[in-house]
């Protein structure tokens, strides 16, 4: 775990939760309101450990555990809060991040006011605003296909249609973070021949 940074803000909330009305905390993250709400509702998820910032996160199990955690912990504050407005989750990236600890923007839309959308646009190659679940997609660890004489295939070249998940199954196993999902193709495993 990385030293807590004695100038970070957010490391002095995690130290002294008193200071600020803590919504969540457990043994990996802590959420309040955002001081200056820029939505309907704006809440902040921080990891307990002093990360700077998106770019220090990499392909590892332990990143994409924790920033799923943290999105998990955002869409269950928001559901409970505000169920029946859109929500959006992201983080910004240097050099437009306030402050240099990780966190992650919890959003009941609309923005408010409205020109507070410009603050969380994405800028492309150069940075701004990047949605949680792009994050979770550039930091999802490599994993290897499977083995022994199997490949993924359509169900479609499967002559055995038991054997398939559906790909929303395979999809939401993957990224539990998500509570719903879309229509995806069947996906099934085979035998090479």
């Amino acid at each position: 775990m990385a030293e807590a940074n004695q100038a970070c803000i957010f490391c002095q909330i995690v130290r002294n939760p008193t200071s600020t009305r803590l919504l969540h905390t457990d043994d990996k993250v802590v959420a309040f309101q955002d001081i200056k709400p820029a939505a309907q509702r704006h809440y902040l998820v921080i990891p307990k450990e002093h990360i700077p910032t998106v770019r220090d996160l990499q392909r590892r199990d332990e990143d994409y555990s924790l920033v799923s955690h943290m999105l998990s912990v955002g869409q269950a504050l928001l559901q409970t809060d505000a169920p029946q407005t859109i929500h959006r989750f992201g983080f910004h990236q240097p050099p437009f991040n306030s402050v240099d600890h990780l966190h992650l923007h919890c959003f009941a839309l609309p923005f408010v006011p409205r020109w507070k959308a410009i603050k969380y646009k994405s800028l492309g190659p150069f940075g701004g605003f990047i949605e949680a679940a792009t994050l979770l997609e550039k930091i999802r660890p490599h994993r290897s296909l499977p083995s022994k004489g199997r490949y993924w295939s359509q169900c479609m070249r499967s002559s055995s249609p038991d054997s398939c998940l559906t790909g929303a199954d395979v999809f939401m196993q993957q990224h539990s973070y998500l509570q719903n999902s879309t229509t995806v193709s069947k996906i099934c495993f085979s035998e090479i021949k």
